[in-house]
C-alpha cells in the first residue's frame, strides 16, 4: 500500500495543465475499478467522484484525499475536468 501511495504522489507531482483531469459520476460497483484503470493511464488522473450516496464517498475521501467529492452531480460538469463517466447512480 505504501508503494502505491508514494507512487500516487509522485503522479500527482507530475500532473500540469496539460493532462487530462477526469471525473466520475456513480462511486458504487464500477466507479472505483475504472478509477484505478483510468488512474493506470499516463498524464490521466480521476479529480472529481459525484455519488449521490455520501457513505459511498467517505472511503474515497480517506483513501484518496487529492480527489474532490460531491453529492451535487451538476457540481462534476461546472468544474475544471476534462471528461466524465457516467455510471448509475
Amino acid at each position: 500500500m505504501l508503494n502505491q501511495k508514494s507512487s500516487r504522489d509522485s503522479k500527482a507531482k507530475l500532473m500540469n495543465m496539460a493532462d487530462l483531469h477526469l471525473g466520475i459520476i456513480g462511486w458504487g460497483y464500477w466507479g472505483p475499478k475504472l478509477a484505478r484503470n483510468l488512474d493506470a493511464l499516463p498524464q490521466t488522473m480521476v479529480t472529481m467522484v459525484a455519488d449521490q450516496d455520501p457513505y459511498r464517498l467517505a472511503s474515497l475521501e480517506v483513501n484518496q484525499p487529492w480527489v474532490r467529492t460531491t453529492t451535487q452531480v451538476e457540481e462534476i460538469f461546472l468544474s475544471d475536468v476534462h471528461g466524465v463517466s457516467l455510471h448509475h447512480l
